[in-house]
């Protein structure tokens, strides 16, 4: 994390996390949960506490901030995206939801109640690698995902349909394993 102090004549640091052991690919911050989570080329999941605003950069690094590793990709997780806790009538629901997509051709659905996060689901895509996910405004219960075949799906994260498509597919050689990190 950054800070953006007025007059600073460079960007310091407010905290560093340690844990991936590969590049990080996509960050999501939520203060309402108090974490960070990020993505990486790893193929995990860091979740992550907030840093205390008072807290030095330069101090000691705490192991404690690391709060859990998501495991269940098999490939570079590229984006990651927390969905709003509402059920599928909209109401507001207990369960926090985390949406991730990677290069093994899935998107992952993460769930937490107690603070505790743990695979819900998994759903994979016919012939194409989500690259990105953006939240449905409209509907909380849906994400919406990027995929290396030119589409964008509109995915149910409970049920696991595919409720709507936009754009064509890419005429051609498909060069979606280009996103994939071990052929």
């Amino acid at each position: 994390m950054l800070s953006g102090r007025t007059g600073a004549k460079e960007i310091e640091p407010i905290a560093t996390y340690r844990g991936h052991t590969a590049p990080v690919t996509s960050v999501v911050v939520s203060s309402s949960l108090n974490s960070i989570f990020s993505g990486s080329m790893d193929t995990t999941i860091r979740v992550w506490q907030l840093p205390a605003s008072n807290q030095d950069p330069y101090g000691p690094y705490d192991p404690s901030i690391a709060i859990q590793t998501l495991e269940g990709h098999t490939d570079i997780v590229w984006d990651l995206t927390l969905l709003p806790p509402t059920d599928s009538a909209g109401k507001n629901a207990k369960e926090k939801r985390l949406v991730s997509a990677s290069a093994d051709g899935t998107i992952k659905v993460w769930t937490s109640e107690e603070g505790k996060w743990s695979l819900k689901a998994s759903y994979s895509f016919e012939g194409a690698v989500p690259t990105c996910l953006a939240q449905f405004s409209h509907d909380f219960g849906k994400v919406l995902v990027g995929l290396t075949n030119g589409l964008v799906k509109l995915k149910d994260v409970e049920t696991g349909e595919d409720v709507m498509s936009f754009g064509e597919v890419l005429e051609g050689e498909c060069s979606w394993r280009l996103m994939k990190a071990q052929d």
